[in-house]
């Protein structure tokens, strides 16, 4: 930015940019040849144009408190809080309901009703009082012996608060307004006995406490209540009878107790449980069968067929199902009979391929070959009509004179005047004539060559037969196994079978101890499977066995505890109750004792067992039994400190206190004013401005920096004195003085005339 003075380019200064260039008290915005100065929200700037004044906003109406709140000014702002009765930031405050936070005011013989913003206490019948402390009212009923108390005559009245109470005599049993006599008069020679009636004993004839004394005959499943002069028994849950006789209920008799599967009777109740396969709905009676090929496809490697109870795995087409079953083996269809081919099989995965030997093709069946005529598909010898079909090949021959070419196809030499020749040859003794593997025959005028046995071809070129491609084996089908060699074959067993090949039995590798079984061994065809004894169950490598774990199945048949034992398992009676001819019995308080229980703070009683609790604050350990305190601080929705307030934790609760800035019991924080209450530690060159939770101190005019140090105006020339002024520096601003022979304010001299 540029300005012109008086004619020459200037570049324009940023007053805001020091202190000492500008006189505003808050802001400064830099403008073009000069500045303006404007204020911090919660001001307003004055006439001068440089000084700020605070907004009064609970005046102009600025303010956004909670009509149950009141607006505090504070400079540069205000604050709400809400009004008594009421709870909140001020911007919302909601009512306090004193009578339902468990902290009532009122007396505890009152009745406390809420209401908008405060509460009353009235007292309750009987009580008389303020509702805040509430005395009972002593009752008259007993002023007069036949008055408004209906006592009997043989009781006494004692008046309590608001009421009374009836008592009878000694001597007498009742409950006060019908009283009787606990003995009877018997005359005697000149005088009288009294004799207490049953159930009453001593020279008072009071109340045998049979239960108590341990005296009734109630049977040990029945509860034992004492009555004046007798006493009552009732059989416990689960059991019936008179009382003195208690039989136990055995609900699983009836309609299997509601169960729909297994019902299980135990001490005073039943339990209903599934087979195998099924599990327990949350009505604790129905059964829902397991749908296990649900959940891992059952295990299974490649089908599983869920049915009621249980489920099977079974294998796509061309596959095996293994011992364990679950997983599955392919087969190898060409193992068995070659699988049905009668030349060649390739197996596949999941299936199996026929073809044939050269020399052959394949019927439409897919499984057998015939033989190719090679002599009738077109000139293949040079001499056609020489032409030998054999089975899965050809031979080609030549006419009298002539011989067959080492390629077996063509013919060399002619007949002429062969019949003249008077040289013999014996074409046999000369070297290379027939093949390694052939018989060589002289004719006259000629030689002739076969294949020995096991190889095929014309004589000069012979190929091995492969006696086991071409199923001309005398191997034992299915059993033995065909191995080529040159010329030849030779036959042997396949695993699981003994013998030279033509001839083999089945290896029994149970007697022989070559299977590899940890249990039982079941010899099969030209194998072997392995069985586990009972308790036991066979593992996924089809050898070993594994304990079955009857308790963790559910398989037992134990009343209470089950535990699990290496190839079975053991019932016993859970802690508290004792076995009565293979029945769980009695139950006995854990609770009663510190030696009984390991609770760690809280002990509850159940029925032949005990749980642990602890006390608020703490949470149960996964022991069931210890408490640890619960950390409140560590998640909002566990404390009601305010956002303002720090949360403590401690064992077994917390304690909020309000953050340095802020004042309150942490619960509830509101911002606290330091500079209202001499708090902060602004200097006295500067204004202390509160803001949320802490201040600032902002220099005054005519002050500059940290320390708010004062403005050397004249020093550093930005003062507006006249240049024919002196300037003197003064605390927070500075004074101008015409000089000698000048007059004015000294802002602006002019010469004395």
């Amino acid at each position: 930015m540029y300005r012109y003075r008086n004619g020459p380019l200037i570049s324009d200064t940023d007053e805001c940019s020091s202190d000492t260039l500008n006189a505003c008290d808050q802001l400064c915005n830099n403008t073009d040849g000069g500045y303006t100065c404007d204020c911090f929200r919660g001001y307003t700037i004055s006439t001068d144009g440089r000084t700020c004044t605070d907004v009064d906003e609970c005046i102009n109406g600025s303010e956004k408190c909670h009509e149950q709140a009141t607006c505090t000014n504070v400079v540069g702002s205000f604050t709400c809080s809400c009004n008594a009765g009421y709870n909140g930031t001020g911007t919302n405050c909601e009512d306090i309901d004193e009578c339902e936070n468990g902290n009532s005011p009122c007396d505890g013989n009152a009745t406390c009703t809420n209401n908008a913003g405060s509460y009353t206490c009235t007292c309750n019948d009987g009580y008389t009082g303020t509702g805040r402390t509430c005395a009972g009212k002593q009752s008259t009923y007993c002023r007069n012996t036949h008055g408004q108390a209906d006592c009997h005559e043989q009781a006494s009245c004692r008046n309590t608060e608001g009421n009374y109470v009836c008592t009878c005599s000694a001597g007498f049993t009742g409950n006060g307004t019908h009283c009787e006599e606990n003995s009877v008069c018997m005359n005697t020679e000149g005088s009288f006995t009294c004799r207490c009636k049953p159930g009453y004993i001593g020279s008072s004839c009071v109340d045998v406490r049979e239960c108590e004394e341990d005296i009734d005959n109630c049977d040990d499943n029945a509860d034992c209540t004492n009555t004046p002069g007798s006493f009552s028994c009732t059989c416990l849950p689960g059991y019936f009878g008179n009382g003195t006789v208690c039989t136990e209920v055995d609900e699983c008799s009836t309609n299997n107790g509601g169960c729909e599967q297994r019902c299980t009777n135990n001490i005073g109740g039943f339990n209903c449980s599934c087979d195998s396969g099924y599990e327990l709905n949350s009505d604790g009676l129905t059964c829902d069968e397991i749908d296990e090929c649900s959940s891992n496809n059952g295990g299974c490697e490649q089908r599983c067929t869920n049915n009621i109870g249980g489920f099977n795995c079974s294998c796509d087409a061309g596959y095996d199902l293994n011992g364990d079953g679950l997983t599955c083996d392919e087969v190898d269809e060409c193992s068995s009979n070659n699988g049905g081919c009668e030349q060649r099989c390739t197996n596949s995965i999941g299936s199996f391929n026929c073809s044939c030997n050269a020399g052959y093709e394949l019927n439409n069946d897919g499984l057998t070959c015939d033989d190719i005529n090679e002599c009738i598909q077109g000139q293949i010898c040079e001499q056609p009509h020489n032409c030998e079909n054999t089975r899965g090949s050809y031979i080609c021959g030549c006419d009298f004179g002539y011989n067959v070419d080492s390629n077996g196809l063509d013919c060399n030499g002619n007949n002429q005047d062969y019949f003249y020749n008077s040289q013999y040859t014996n074409e046999c003794d000369q070297p290379d004539s027939c093949h390694t593997h052939a018989e060589c025959t002289n004719n006259i005028g000629s030689y002739s060559c076969s294949c020995n046995t096991g190889y095929r071809g014309h004589g000069t070129v012979c190929n091995n037969v492969d006696e086991c491609d071409e199923l001309l084996d005398s191997c034992l089908p299915g059993l033995g196994i065909c191995i080529d060699n040159p010329g030849s074959y030779s036959c042997a067993c396949r695993d699981g079978y003994v013998g030279d090949g033509v001839t083999c039995e089945d290896i029994d590798e149970c007697l022989t101890d070559n299977d590899k079984c940890s249990d039982d061994c079941f010899n099969t065809e030209g194998s072997y499977t392995c069985r586990c004894k009972d308790g036991y169950r066979l593992a996924v490598d089809g050898f070993n066995c594994n304990d079955i774990d009857e308790c963790a199945e559910k398989i037992d048949n134990c009343e209470q505890v089950c535990t699990n034992t290496e190839g079975g398992f053991n019932c016993s009676c859970a802690s508290g109750f004792t076995n009565v001819r293979d029945s769980c019995q009695g139950n006995k308080n854990e609770c009663s004792s510190d030696t009984m229980n390991a609770c760690d703070q809280l002990c509850n009683n159940t029925d032949g067992g005990y749980m642990c609790g602890c006390y608020r604050g703490f949470m149960i350990g996964t022991d069931d039994r210890t408490c640890t305190d619960v950390d409140e601080c560590a998640k909002n929705e566990l404390n009601d400190c305010d956002p303002n307030a720090l949360c403590d934790n401690n064992q077994g609760g917390y304690t909020c206190s309000c953050r340095q800035g802020y004042t309150g019991n942490g619960t509830f924080c509101t911002d606290e004013d330091e500079c209202t209450e001499g708090k902060h530690t602004c200097t006295e060159n500067s204004v202390c401005m509160n803001t949320e939770g802490s201040f600032n101190c902002p220099c005054k005019s005519g002050y500059i920096g940290s320390s708010c140090v004062d403005v050397r105006e004249c020093e550093e020339d930005i003062d507006d004195c006249d240049d024919n002024a002196n300037c003197t520096n003064t605390p927070g601003s500075f004074s101008c003085v015409c000089h000698s022979g000048y007059v004015g304010n000294g802002t602006v001299c002019t010469g004395e005339k």
